[in-house]
């Protein structure tokens, strides 16, 4: 049976919630954790978990999902205030989940299991990937196309959204990640065959060809690229043998065909992401770090205790979620999210960037309208670029996801039907049309104000 409940405050305080009928009672206790707050954002506490959450997945900043242990799918629709159990329709541990849309979306787990949804998670339905193997991870850039990977270093691949999965490699070694850019460049990783030679592989036509970087680093956990050259790895440090460890936190520069070392000393971050070329975002036992100059130097953020935090989700680099995978002290649950916000605001302007207008946003028309207006932009770069076109109130507060997908050079318009993202007109007022790139290193943005006269 499906499970709401919704919380309130800024931080979070002890609660016992117990459900009772047909002979059953489910209590969760939720401790008391305060938000820290510093100059970039804030980091806080949105929910505990009886269960080990090990994946997340934000489409935009209000829908998401995390999955976990004993096929939990947990659902929001307000950006993590209230949460909803979905029916996964199975017990296994789910260790990952990929959303292209609000209702498109892939969940898989141990005993090669595969499960897709086309209407945000109300129904579940499984795939064949052919495989029992345990499967680590699942990425998709569009309805169509996506890839898996898991065990035996096991990579299946789809053109058609699931309905048939093929092997593109099988190997000896696990692998815990994938991280696809576009429909092209990719980039796995996971056990290495021996002490500091993690394997990480890349590719370059979409899983047709896989190569093998050289990695210095035993085991990689998670992979993130802004571009076709420039990504990170992240894994455990700590061989089978005392100090001293490899740091592990490796770069590239050439799109996974070398990397080094960057300036971090620990055991284990476990997950990565990077706005741009200088800004990011780490996860590891007991602290988030973060870093400003590209991973030089990396510094503890946030620390909500004795968690180890696992797998983010940044659906823009304003706001991110994180799910705790375990607990090193004894309590009722296992599981965890944390969230962040940059709430520096929205206003009407054009970034600051290098080089030339790689975009151009133009004013909306009519302008202002009542029930329709009609929003054209222009890419300039050869090269697909992470794209989203945004609908924002007074207060910061994302109304509308118009567009989040990579996009190629070219001439845009999208129509904004005066609705929010649950299909509610929204009331009469200004707003804010946001529309950012990210790609080639750099994010840029550009703002329109729009005024709803109903």
């Amino acid at each position: 049976m499906p499970i709401s409940y919704q919380l309130f405050g800024q931080g979070l305080n002890r609660l016992s919630l117990a459900v009772l009928g047909a002979g059953f009672v489910v209590v969760f206790f939720l401790l008391g954790q305060p938000n820290v707050s510093r100059a970039e954002g804030v980091w806080g506490p949105q929910l505990h978990w009886p269960q080990r959450l090990l994946g997340v997945s934000f489409s935009d900043t209000n829908n998401g999902w995390v999955v976990g242990d004993s096929g939990t799918i947990l659902h929001t629709k307000d950006g993590g205030l209230s949460w909803v159990e979905q029916l996964s329709g199975t017990d296994v541990s789910l260790t990952a989940v990929c959303f292209v849309d609000s209702l498109n979306g892939w969940v898989v787990g141990g005993r090669g299991t595969i499960l897709h949804t086309s209407d945000g998670g109300d129904e579940w339905v499984f795939q064949d990937g052919e495989t029992n193997l345990w499967l680590g991870d699942v990425a998709f850039v569009d309805t169509l196309l996506g890839w898996a990977v898991g065990d035996s270093g096991l990579i299946l691949h789809t053109t058609d959204g699931g309905s048939s999965w093929y092997r593109q490699r099988y190997a000896d070694k696990p692998l815990y990640t994938v991280f696809f850019l576009d429909s092209k460049w990719g980039w796995a990783g996971g056990t290495g065959p021996t002490y500091g030679g993690a394997t990480i592989l890349y590719t370059e036509d979409g899983g047709r060809g896989w190569y093998e970087g050289e990695a210095n680093l035993p085991l990689c956990y998670g992979i993130y690229f802004v571009d076709s050259l420039n990504g990170w790895a992240v894994g455990c440090s700590m061989p089978p043998q005392p100090p001293p460890w490899l740091r592990p936190i490796i770069h590239t520069r050439n799109g996974g065909v070398t990397w080094c070392d960057q300036e971090y000393e620990g055991h284990a971050i476990y997950d990565i992401f990077m706005a741009d070329l200088y800004n990011g975002w780490a996860t590891g036992c007991y602290c988030i770090f973060h870093t400003s100059n590209g991973g030089y130097t990396w510094e503890g953020y946030y620390g909500p205790g004795l968690w180890c935090l696992g797998k983010l989700s940044f659906p823009d680099p304003d706001h991110g979620w994180v799910v705790a995978t375990w607990a090193s002290f004894p309590i009722d649950y296992m599981g965890a999210v944390f969230s962040y916000r940059n709430s520096s605001g929205i206003e009407e302007r054009d970034s600051e960037h290098r080089g030339g207008e790689s975009f151009a946003l133009q004013q909306n028309y009519p302008n202002p309208f009542n029930s329709n207006t009609a929003i054209s932009y222009q890419l300039s770069a050869i090269r697909p670029h992470r794209t989203t076109l945004r609908i924002y109130n007074v207060l910061g507060r994302e109304v509308r996801t118009l567009v989040n997908e990579p996009q190629k050079r070219g001439y845009y318009k999208v129509i904004w039907d005066g609705r929010d993202n649950r299909g509610k007109e929204v009331s009469s007022g200004v707003y804010f049309c946001r529309l950012e790139v990210i790609g080639g290193g750099l994010r840029e943005t550009k703002t329109r104000k729009l005024i709803v006269l109903r």
